[in-house]
C-alpha cells in the first residue's frame, strides 16, 4: 500500500540513473516508486534498434535487472515526436510483454496525449488496467480540466482507484499557496489510488556558480511540505521531485565543456560542489 512517505524521482533512463537504482538498499527501495523518463536520443542514436523493436527487450532487460519487479511509471511521451508509423504498435508491444515477464510497469498519459500516440497509450492503459495520469501546470488554463480528466477517464475505461495521479509543477517557485490552489482543484482528489506531487528548482546547468561549495534551497521539498502541512489540504500527496536535474534538461551539443560536480541531498539544501570544465585547460 502506497502513502505519503513514499518518493517518487523523475529519472530519465541513462546509465547513471541506472545505476543509482540497482545499487539501492532493499530498505530504500520499498519506498519508492520511480518514474522513468525514456529519452528520445535513445531511438535518435539507433534508429534501426527502435524501429524493429529490439529497443523494446533491450529496456526490459535493463528495468528487470536495475529497478525488479517493483512497480514503476513508463513515460514514453519524449517518442510521440517521433514520425515513424512503428511507434503505436512498440509501445503497445511493451507493456504487453512487460506483464508477460512480470514487471509491474505503469503506463505514463498526459491530459491531451498527442494524436496516434494517445491512441497507443491509452490501448496500453486498457491491457494493463493501471495509469499515471501526468498532469502539468499548463493543465489548469482556463475551466476545462475536469472536463478532459473525465475523458480521459472514460476513454481508457478506468475509474480514478486505478489511476495514480501524479502533479507535476516542473519549475517551481516559493508560491505555496498558488500550487495549493491549484492542487485542490484535483477532481476526485479523495478517490485517486495515489495522488503524488512533484517539482524540480535546480538551475539548469552550473554556470552562474564559482568552483567551490554552495548550497541550493530545495524549493520543491519546502513546498511540498508547505501543502502537506497546510489545514486546506484535503489529501497528503506522495513527494517527487526531478533528482539532481533541472525539469527542462538542455540537450548535449558538441564542444560541450561540462563541469566536474557532485551534488549531495540535505533536509533543506542541495550542496553543490562546483569544479572546473573537464575540458579546461589544467583543469
Amino acid at each position: 500500500m502506497l502513502d505519503h512517505k513514499h518518493y517518487v524521482p523523475i529519472i530519465p533512463w541513462k546509465m547513471g540513473e541506472r545505476i543509482a537504482l540497482r545499487e539501492l538498499f532493499e530498505s530504500d527501495r520499498q519506498g519508492i516508486v520511480p518514474l522513468i523518463e525514456i529519452p528520445q536520443n535513445f531511438v535518435d542514436k539507433k534508429p534501426s534498434f527502435f524501429e524493429t523493436g529490439r529497443f523494446i527487450h533491450r529496456i526490459l532487460s535493463e528495468i528487470a535487472s536495475c529497478w525488479g519487479d517493483g512497480l514503476a511509471f513508463v513515460d514514453f511521451h519524449a517518442l510521440a515526436r517521433l514520425s515513424s508509423t512503428n511507434v503505436t504498435r512498440h509501445i503497445e508491444t511493451f507493456f504487453r510483454y512487460s506483464a508477460d515477464v512480470g514487471l509491474k510497469l505503469c503506463p505514463v498519459v498526459k491530459v491531451q496525449p498527442p494524436g496516434s500516440y494517445g491512441e497507443a497509450i491509452c490501448k496500453a492503459v486498457q491491457s494493463t488496467q493501471a495509469m499515471c495520469l501526468r498532469v502539468c501546470v499548463k493543465d489548469f488554463e482556463g475551466d476545462a480540466i475536469s472536463g478532459r480528466i473525465e475523458a480521459l477517464l472514460s476513454k481508457a475505461n478506468l475509474s480514478p482507484s486505478s489511476v495514480h495521479l501524479l502533479m507535476d509543477l516542473q519549475l517551481v517557485n516559493h508560491e505555496t499557496s498558488t500550487y495549493l490552489v491549484l492542487y485542490e482543484r484535483l477532481p476526485h482528489l479523495s478517490a485517486w489510488n495515489t495522488v503524488t506531487l512533484t517539482g524540480g528548482s535546480l538551475p539548469p546547468d552550473l554556470s552562474h556558480l564559482q568552483v567551490g561549495e554552495h548550497l541550493v534551497p530545495r524549493v520543491e521539498w519546502q513546498l511540498w511540505k508547505g501543502i502537506a502541512g497546510s489545514r486546506r489540504t484535503s489529501r497528503i500527496p506522495l513527494f517527487g521531485d526531478y533528482a539532481i536535474l533541472h525539469p527542462f534538461v538542455r540537450p548535449d551539443f558538441p564542444g560541450m565543456n561540462i563541469s566536474a560536480s557532485i551534488r549531495y541531498t540535505t533536509d533543506d539544501y542541495w550542496v553543490i560542489m562546483r569544479g572546473e570544465g573537464l575540458w579546461n585547460k589544467g583543469g
